[in-house]
Order: C-alpha cells, then structure tokens, then sequence
C-alpha cells in the first residue's frame, strides 16, 4: 500500500475546516465594511397586505356612498368630493409605495416608506379639517369612514416602524 494520501480526502479537509478566528474576524469586517445601502433589507408583507385592505375598504366605501347618495356617480366617489374613500390616484400610491417600502431595496424601501407614513398621516388628518368627518351619514357609512380612517393610521404607523428599522440597518 502507498502511504500517499488521496487528493479527494485533502480537498475534503479543506473545504471542511472552520474557518480561524482571524478569517471570522476579516469577514465580519469585510460584511461591516460594505455600505449600508448595498445590503439587502427583510421583507415587509405586513405594509402590502395592510394597503391593500385600505384600498378594498375605500372601493366599498366608494360603492356605498354611491348607494347611499353621497355622491352622484362612483368618478365622484373615488374623487376629492369623496367621503368614504380615498380618491383613486391616491389608492394607487398607496399601493405602489406599499410595494416598494415592502422589497429589499434599502434605498428605495426607506424613501418609499417615509413617504407612505407622511402621506397616510396627511389623509387622516385632512379628514378634520375638510368637514370629512363631520357629514351626516348613515351607521355604515360611518363604520366604513372610521374603519379607512383607522386603516389609514394602523398604515402610517406600519410605515413609520418600516422606516425607523431601515434607518437603525
């Protein structure tokens, strides 16, 4: 028998052995090193789902207020003259920047987040200053009012914690 070992075994041995504390430490100094935007920010399914349920409310909100004579035709219930819905343009933002502050992109899904929390929080609080909330409605139109307007906020406040994560890394 030969006393030379098979190449396989020391390959083997190489690509097994844990790594010494000093390669660690050049790693976690080489992943410490990378700028924080190029890293790769967690998933956030919680933001989509939630604006999405914003928006199913404010279409029925829209349908309703057709039903119930708020509004003439549904182009002015899911317009600025609308009480129980955010206007269109409005639910398609929310929907696009829902889906940008979700994805991994840290750039881009902090700037989209910010905007989302300031732009959800500017809906609810417009709502006290336009009259929106003191109409006279029927008891489910004002259930479908205070639950976008709760939507809204449970959206802002989503958004805002998206932020603050992305901003700590």
């Amino acid at each position: 028998m030969s006393s030379t070992r098979s190449p396989h075994l020391a390959t083997t041995a190489l690509l097994t052995r844990t790594p010494s504390r000093s390669e660690q430490a050049r790693h976690s100094a080489h992943i410490a090193a990378r700028p924080r935007a190029h890293r790769a920010a967690p998933p956030a399914a919680t933001l989509v789902l939630a604006a999405v349920g914003v928006t199913v409310v404010s279409l029925t909100g829209s349908l309703l207020s057709v039903a119930g004579g708020l509004n003439d035709t549904w182009w002015d219930a899911v317009g600025p003259t609308g009480r129980l819905s955010v206007p269109l343009p409005m639910n398609v933002a929310l929907l696009v920047l829902a889906f940008a502050a979700a994805g991994t992109r840290r750039r881009l899904a902090l700037a989209a987040a910010s905007l989302l929390a300031l732009a959800c929080s500017a809906a609810v609080v417009s709502g006290f200053f336009d009259g929106g909330y003191a109409a006279a409605m029927a008891p489910v139109e004002r259930l479908t009012q205070v639950t976008l307007v709760l939507g809204l906020a449970v959206l802002a406040l989503l958004a805002g914690r998206r932020a603050l994560r992305l901003l700590r890394g």
